[in-house]
């Protein structure tokens, strides 16, 4: 029985190809300005992936949050700008 080869790490992989300049740009730089390219064209799962990397995903518990009330509102809601 023939041996397995043994496959190469993955982020051993990734560092390499990423890292890998072609015309002064990494492959990493490549891909993030390809997804841009993409994003400003109109596709929204290009913008989607590129916004939700740069920032933290909002989670819909987030979104549900009311924010906090006035205090001048809760003591007396019926009160007007003007008095």
């Amino acid at each position: 029985m023939a041996s397995k080869e043994k496959l190469p790490e993955l982020e051993k992989a990734l560092a390499r190809i990423l890292n890998k300049e072609q015309k002064g740009i990494t492959g990493l730089d490549a891909i993030l300005i390809s997804l841009h390219n993409q994003a400003i064209k109109g596709d929204v799962k290009a913008a989607q992936l590129l916004l939700e990397r740069a920032y933290k995903k909002v989670s819909v518990t987030d979104e549900k949050e009311e924010p906090p009330k006035a205090d001048w509102i809760s003591q007396n809601p019926l009160r007007t700008v003007n008095e």
